[in-house]
């Protein structure tokens, strides 16, 4: 198996993990999406069932190998997204929220959790192959190794900046 269908099998493993845990936890999920305040609490149950659903079908696409490469691009797309929605709470002070991710409870959104899933779109980018049509195990080990350390100390030099900054950014509060 070579690096890209391995790239994509982890993602699509991940996004069946996590969706199942928001459907056995769909209620719970819902009311996680209306916390984030980036939909109408109305819209709420039906953008967390499109959420699970659309994770529940890239996940089968992604780890059957089918539709590439766009379901590689769509699953880091809906990842993407979701990182946006995080960050925008993250900017606003919003540590207390949910994260939402696994479907479980406990899981609060943090710096961690963006890096986290810049690093899965960045997978999903890869198995797609649109990074690089040429990388050799050499060629991407340094790549691992910068995104390895990113993933550990973005999130540590982030929540120092965020020492030296207010908890709150009023100017966002005008931000739909």
């Amino acid at each position: 198996m070579d690096l890209y269908a391995t790239s994509r099998i982890a993602v699509g493993a991940i996004l069946a993990l996590t969706s199942l845990g928001k459907w056995l936890n769909l209620t719970w999920f819902a009311r996680v999406v209306v916390e984030y305040h980036v939909v109408p609490t109305a819209a709420a149950r039906a953008v967390a069932v499109l959420i699970t659903s659309s994770e529940t079908m890239l996940a089968l696409l992604l780890l059957t190998g089918r539709g590439q490469p766009a379901s590689e691009i769509a699953a880091a797309a809906l990842i993407a997204v979701v990182t946006v929605a995080v960050v925008r709470n993250l900017l606003r002070g919003r540590t207390d929220l949910e994260c939402g991710c696994t479907g479980r409870p406990g899981q609060k959104i943090g710096w961690n959790v963006v890096g986290r899933n810049l690093g899965l779109v960045g997978l999903a980018l890869l198995s797609a192959n649109v990074i690089s049509t040429n990388l050799s195990a050499i060629d991407i080990a340094p790549l691992v190794f910068v995104g390895c350390v990113g993933l550990f100390l973005w999130p540590t030099a982030l929540q120092g900046l965020q020492g030296r900054r207010p908890t709150q950014n009023h100017a966002l509060d005008a931000v739909p």
